[in-house]
């Protein structure tokens, strides 16, 4: 829909003192949301690199 924001997926209030005082709730909540996905579904481990092809330049003859 034109001129209409994304519903958010979990609401949280933010009080006016939370606003004075520079407190985020909804960072703070994303963060502990974040860190708890991670505990349950860990980060994937990069592919190693054993398996790529040496691509670097043969050695020189020695000069004469």
């Amino acid at each position: 829909m034109e001129n209409k924001g994304v519903a958010p997926d979990i609401d949280v209030l933010r009080t006016p003192p939370d606003w004075a005082e520079g407190r985020h709730a909804q960072l703070t909540d994303a963060v502990e949301l974040a860190l708890g996905l991670l505990e349950t579904h860990p980060a994937a481990t990069p592919p190693t690199c054993s398996d790529v092809p040496d691509r670097s330049r043969p050695k020189l003859p020695p000069r004469t």
